[in-house]
């Protein structure tokens, strides 16, 4: 199996395109439809909200539905109708035609939400097959990450560069669907090609084992687990708040509208700065002393 550095970043670059599109789902989408589509924001915050519930309860099934692929098929073979049923589907939720509605929003976002779902549970499952050892695995995760930072801060000032019209989000939104669609070619093109090939750690024909997909629940049981679950939907949370009331802040509060871009692109420009020292710190003092 290939680990060389070439083939490590090939696997990450495929996080570009994944972050890209997740970064509207859920900056930009409930203002494109609250504004531009002109829905309440009563009504899309409650279609998000029950995408966002069926889309938890459907992930662990999804899942182990994958798991069980893998004795025919790899994860590459997955990702593949995966990545077109989210290109499909985020090109619709970008793309709202003249009084879309309620149902418009929920139909886009299930076939967005699943495909992205298949995808990147996939793909990151892929990241911790490749990896022999600890050093080896962040070193994939820190390429998947980096590359994820950078379609993130891509994805946030993009709208507003490709804007030229009065409805500026909308008209950003509407383009930019465009240009998703080639930028996951190229890149799922480049991962499928060079990256290592994922192998499963154990014997995939034992994924079907139907207590398998209760297992996370029954660890529950274990106090330590529970809280260290408490903890990550706490910060998940409190990440997904600021997420998704940025915008409008920054245009009603702040009346900033033509920096919304900027404000996105230094938040997580930073964060893609800070990455290499976190990489230094887990290697020097462990991944848990350095998480806390």
């Amino acid at each position: 199996m290939d680990t060389s550095r070439s083939a490590i970043l090939a696997y990450g670059v495929l996080g570009f395109p994944l972050a890209f599109a997740a970064l509207p789902l859920y900056v930009h989408v409930p203002r494109l439809y609250a504004e531009t589509a002109g829905l309440s924001l009563g009504l899309v915050g409650s279609v998000l909200l029950l995408s966002r519930l069926c889309d938890a309860l459907i992930d662990p099934w999804i899942g182990r539905w994958s798991d069980r692929q893998l004795g025919r098929r790899g994860r590459p073979a997955l990702i593949g109708p995966a990545l077109l049923l989210l290109a499909g589907g985020l090109f619709l939720l970008l793309r709202p035609p003249s009084g879309a509605g309620g149902g418009w929003l929920a139909l886009a976002l299930a076939l967005t939400f699943l495909g992205f779902s298949v995808a990147s549970i996939n793909y990151h499952a892929w990241g911790a097959e490749v990896g022999r050892s600890d050093d080896e695995r962040t070193r994939v995760t820190a390429s998947r990450e980096g590359f994820s930072l950078a379609g993130v801060v891509v994805a946030s000032a993009l709208p507003m560069v490709l804007a030229t019209g009065s409805d500026a989000l909308g008209e950003g939104l509407r383009r930019m669907a465009w240009v998703f669609i080639p930028l996951l070619a190229v890149a799922a093109a480049v991962t499928f090609a060079a990256a290592p090939r994922p192998v499963p750690a154990g014997d995939a024909s034992c994924a079907g084992d139907r207590g398998s997909l209760w297992a996370p629940f029954a660890a529950l049981e274990d106090r330590v687990f529970a809280r260290l679950l408490l903890i990550l939907v706490a910060g998940g949370i409190a990440a997904a708040i600021p997420a998704t009331l940025v915008l409008f802040y920054v245009s009603d509060v702040l009346r900033l509208a033509q920096w919304q871009g900027a404000f996105l692109a230094i938040y997580f420009l930073a964060g893609a700065a800070a990455l290499p020292l976190w990489i230094r710190v887990a290697r020097r003092h462990g991944k848990v002393r350095a998480w806390a």
